[in-house]
């Protein structure tokens, strides 16, 4: 019979070689931490906003990684290029392809930051953006704490009541700070919508410019003023391929029934039935009814039908579903690029 005092050792031995040692190799293989820098920092909170508390961590947050472009300075020169009279080009608009030859990311970041959120385990990484210089994704509120080594707290608008989850500071891994411009949402607040339900008129003196423009023009702009500023043809537009965008924020609506009197008393030359297309993004809408209106809405639409004769208007309504820092500004360019 086999000696059990030296059967232990032995068992111990196996034990260590079969489980200890392919654990031990295993870590090895697995991602280092990385080193970490602050990216963006604030020092204080927006006025407008209050504190409360540090976020649900399990709240889904959709973020966007602004990815460094390959020639921001190139396509500068190229706008300057194609919008100062004299130049060569002027006149000669960039199409989209060519823009996003000059705004898009290198492979190179698109794959460095790609594997970096790759092991965090994030895995829904969409690289599509048209400008191609952004990725976007969606993590809970605890895999943002780890992955920007932040924390991310809960902040209430004092008017609105409504909840934002931002942080003061958040960090990326050191190597990746060529690559990254800006991650949002992250300290960035946006913009408090400001509304106002009368417009202000600027004064000028038109007679003191040309004698030919109707004096009611330094109290009160209307497209027949504009025309007569600018040069602007109230004949139809013939080039069936134009058309116009007029973007709709922050719950601005425009309304058709004002469009329609507006029509009416500014532009009787043309159908008072002239209307316009809506599309919506980010959960957007437009709302119609005599509360629904907004100032800002309503004159854009008027101003961009009245004038722009006979040219299809759309209007973008953008909702509240925003994740790109701009109040869905960057939502509106990618729609753009798009049609």
């Amino acid at each position: 019979m086999m000696d059990q005092s030296r059967l232990l050792p032995s068992l111990l031995l196996v034990t260590f070689v079969a489980y200890v040692l392919p654990l031990a190799a295993g870590n090895d293989s697995l991602p280092q931490r990385r080193s970490m820098a602050i990216h963006e920092k604030r020092t204080n909170i927006p006025r407008h906003y209050a504190r409360a508390g540090d976020a649900d961590l399990d709240a889904v947050m959709k973020f966007r990684i602004g990815l460094k472009s390959r020639d921001v300075t190139g396509l500068e020169k190229a706008l300057y290029d194609v919008s100062v009279p004299g130049s060569p080009n002027y006149g000669q608009h960039l199409t989209a392809n060519e823009v996003r030859n000059y705004m898009s990311a290198s492979s190179e970041s698109i794959s460095a930051v790609t594997e970096w959120l790759s092991e965090h385990e994030i895995t829904d990484i969409d690289t599509s953006s048209t400008a191609g210089n952004w990725l976007s994704f969606s993590a809970p509120v605890s895999k943002a704490n780890e992955l920007f080594d932040t924390t991310f707290h809960s902040f209430v608008h004092k008017r609105t009541n409504e909840v934002t989850i931002r942080t003061l500071e958040y960090s990326i891994s050191r190597d990746l700070a060529h690559h990254i411009e800006v991650v949002h949402p992250t300290v960035s607040f946006g913009t408090s919508p400001v509304r106002s339900s009368v417009s202000s008129i600027a004064r000028s003196d038109v007679q003191a410019r040309d004698e030919t423009i109707d004096p009611s023009c330094n109290d009160t702009i209307t497209p027949k003023c504009l025309q007569e500023l600018y040069g602007i043809p109230t004949t139809p537009a013939t080039q069936s391929s134009n058309q116009i965008a007029v973007p709709g924020l922050i719950d601005f609506f425009a309304q058709f029934s004002d469009l329609k009197s507006f029509l009416e008393e500014f532009r009787p030359d043309i159908p008072s039935n002239t209307t316009f297309a809506v599309e919506t993004l980010d959960e957007g809408r437009n709302l119609q009814g005599p509360d629904k209106g907004a100032t800002e809405a309503n004159l854009d639409i008027q101003y961009t039908v009245g004038l722009a004769t006979g040219v299809p208007v759309t209007f973008v309504s953008v909702g509240n579903d925003t994740t790109d820092g701009a109040l869905g500004f960057l939502d509106v360019v990618e729609y753009l690029l798009n049609i």
